[in-house]
């Protein structure tokens, strides 16, 4: 046993892309590290904790953006001194050589939020300075997934549309105060109209220099038509792409098969090595349904034999979503996402994999909504209408015309309008340990269930099981790789 207390801190890496709106916090202030104030300092009441053997323990604090500490006993030991408010002085019970450890550990964990200045101060919710829009390029597509939620037409969006909706999005940016915008090229499969998306590229480029608004843009694309020149021009233009991918072999071919009813694993596995191949790094969206949930351990495998992040997305379709709302389909989804996470636990990866690991749950900092539908999130439409979700496509609520076009999506109030609840106000959530974490899952969804927005999501059973063993696979990966008493 270490006598010494150790508190060993990794920090969120990269937030997973995934093909849904973003949750906030990105911008979160850092915890305080000057503890030299003769101030109180006090555990923050907030933390959650978990086992993780005889020795060790792992912890998350909504304080600490981010940050999963790992304790020793002694660390332990540390922490509990401050249950109650007091000034931070040696550890007890440390010889005097031991005080330069002992006032790391210490400040590791205020680096970590476990521990803050008393009395509490009071500090903005965080927010995001970006905001995401989704420009759904077109309706068609090469591929006919039994969950998707996208009629599939000859419907595609026009450049001078496509250009009207760039130069809205930025000056509704501008409009929030939001220093950043996220361009989303979607369908449908937007390979198929690749030609647009380098107009709306170049347009996207421009109004970021003109207005001083930063651009970050990402293709959500199937893979299967990702040729050699379309992942030459994404590295060389700096768009990120994220390929979903539901599985190996057959498990991926049963939910993903061609308009003709072929398999397209093949396809998309060799897009993505095409895409290492030039040093594109794509991220990954699983959807997991209770059909290839007993599948998910070899996807992962697949991820990490090629360093790449994934994100297991659990299935919107709302009828997929009443078929699989039994406790034994819940069963499944469980045992599916337990085998994947012994896969981590095993093959231990030196990167973080937790940030957006789980559908809409994220531990890369904490969040009061599950996603930015309502609130920072547009949705444009083939045809320039808006609307607050792209599960919504069937709903606008404003117009690329409307000149306060954030303004009107956050104030709809046509019919089934969403209504973005925190997690605080949600019925089920405000006493549970983790809702800062999960922000209370799908809003759309919660409503498609039970008819009402405040109510939690129908994945909460499945949720509340796996976060656990989620937090415990980042604290054995930190204690595997731990070199220091904090880790970055």
């Amino acid at each position: 046993m270490n006598a010494q207390p150790r508190v060993v801190v990794s920090r969120a890496e990269h937030f997973t892309d995934c093909n849904c709106a973003c949750a906030d916090g990105e911008d979160q202030a850092e915890p305080p590290l000057c503890t030299d104030s003769p101030s109180p300092w006090c555990v923050d009441q907030a933390y959650v904790s978990e086992p993780l053997d005889d020795e060790h323990v792992v912890c998350i604090s909504p304080a600490g953006g981010g940050a999963v500490a790992v304790l020793n006993q002694a660390a332990q030991r540390l922490l509990t001194e401050f249950r109650t408010p007091k000034p931070y002085v040696p550890f007890p019970t440390a010889a005097n050589s031991d005080q330069p450890v002992c006032a790391n550990a210490f400040r590791a964990l205020v680096e970590a939020g476990l521990v803050a200045q008393w009395p509490p101060q009071t500090r903005p919710a965080p927010t995001s300075r970006m905001l995401t829009a989704w420009l759904h390029l077109t309706d068609a597509c090469n591929l006919r997934c039994p969950y998707c939620f996208v009629a599939h037409t000859a419907r595609c969006m026009s450049e001078s549309i496509g250009r009207r909706t760039v130069t809205a999005t930025f000056d509704a940016a501008a409009e929030g105060g939001y220093t950043a915008v996220k361009l989303k090229y979607a369908g449908g499969e937007p390979t198929l109209v690749f030609g647009l998306v380098q107009a709306l590229h170049r347009h996207a480029q421009q109004a970021a220099q003109r207005t001083g608004i930063a651009l970050r843009e990402l293709l959500l694309s199937n893979g299967v038509r990702l040729t050699d020149a379309i992942i030459r021009y994404l590295h060389d233009e700096g768009i990120n792409v994220m390929i979903s991918l539901d599985g190996v072999g057959a498990w991926h071919d049963r939910q993903r098969p061609t308009v003709h009813g072929a398999g397209s694993f093949v396809a998309v596995a060799a897009a993505i090595d095409r895409c290492l191949a030039h040093h594109v790094t794509p991220d990954l969206s699983i959807t997991v349904t209770a059909q290839n949930a007993d599948g998910l351990a070899q996807a992962v495998e697949f991820a990490l034999d090629r360093n790449l992040r994934f994100n297991l997305n659990f299935v919107r379709n709302h009828e997929a979503v009443l078929a699989t709302a039994t406790p034994a389909e819940d069963a499944t989804l469980i045992a599916g996402v337990r085998a994947a996470l012994r896969v981590i636990q095993r093959r231990q990866p030196p990167y973080r994999l937790i940030d957006g690991l789980l559908d809409r749950s994220t531990f890369h900092t904490a969040h009061e909504h599950a996603c930015g539908a309502g609130r920072n999130y547009l949705v444009f439409t083939p045809d320039g209408q808006v609307a607050q979700c792209h599960a919504q496509l069937h709903t606008p609520v404003a117009s690329v015309a409307d000149p306060r076009l954030l303004t009107a999506v956050r104030n709809a109030a046509t019919p089934g309008a969403l209504q973005p609840i925190a997690v605080s106000q949600r019925s089920g959530c405000q006493r549970c340990r983790w809702r800062v974490w999960c922000g209370g899952g799908c809003p759309l969804l919660a409503y498609q269930a039970t008819g009402a927005w405040d109510r939690r999501s129908p994945y909460c059973s499945v949720y509340q099981t796996l976060y656990p063993e989620v937090l415990r696979t980042e604290g054995w990966r930190i204690l595997k790789y731990a070199t220091a008493p904090v880790m970055a």
